[in-house]
């Protein structure tokens, strides 16, 4: 079995990879395993991009056959990332893609002996991970303790019709939202209960972008 690095950039998201979505592929071929970035950095953050490129240059000469991937919110993504300047539209599928497609052509460009084109899957998580916790509010009410919150959710994914499109406001962000009506709630803890709760089937049926991801990475 050869692993599937993926670069996160916070502990929540490395926990994420490291027990859902390895679990999910446990028994293929590829199996998922995070690496924080700017390691042995443990407080998160997404580091800018020349740090997160010259990590993955190392990596990529430490091995030549594994596959490398990426899970960095949107939100508060340094416009050092290539494509993220300046990016607009409302589809969230087509922001990210813009911004996963940048990256890629700047690693193919600048490390041509890595095969970039086949081993490099870059994701962003549109607009962050508690996007993922949207995909069904009562159960994620259900798992954070909040059950009379539920419709208060409901109506946030009905006013953007989908969990990937919340946006990514300073006081907008699904993060955010969900602190002003559960103010108990904890990223790391409370995220991850949601996540497990919820599944990574119905998460993939309401969030057409991380399915794409996943999906892909099914596929290698």
């Amino acid at each position: 079995m050869s692993k599937i690095l993926v670069f996160v950039e916070g502990a929540t998201e490395e926990a994420f990879v490291n027990q859902i979505l390895s679990a999910f592929f446990k028994g293929r071929r590829h199996s998922p395993t995070p690496r924080l970035t700017g390691h042995p950095r443990r407080e998160g953050g997404i580091r800018e991009y020349d740090i997160f490129k010259n990590e993955l240059r190392l990596a990529m000469e430490e091995d030549k056959y594994q596959y490398f991937s990426t899970m960095f919110d949107f939100y508060g993504l340094p416009e050092s990332y290539p494509g993220r300047r300046g990016v607009i539209g409302d589809n969230p599928r087509a922001k990210a893609s813009s911004v996963e497609n940048a990256i890629k052509e700047d690693l193919q460009s600048d490390f041509p002996e890595f095969n970039v084109e086949d081993r490099v899957i870059p994701y962003i998580q549109m607009h962050e991970f508690e996007a993922l916790l949207f995909s069904d509010p009562n159960q994620t009410a259900r798992a954070i303790g909040a059950n009379d919150q539920a419709n208060n959710l409901r109506r946030i994914v009905e006013e953007y019709q989908e969990p990937e499109a919340i946006d990514d406001g300073e006081k907008t962000a699904p993060s955010k939202r969900i602190k002003s009506l559960i103010p108990w709630y904890n990223k790391p803890t409370d995220g991850l209960v949601a996540v497990r709760r919820l599944g990574l089937d119905r998460i993939r049926e309401n969030c057409p972008h991380f399915n794409d991801w996943v999906t892909h990475l099914e596929s290698l």
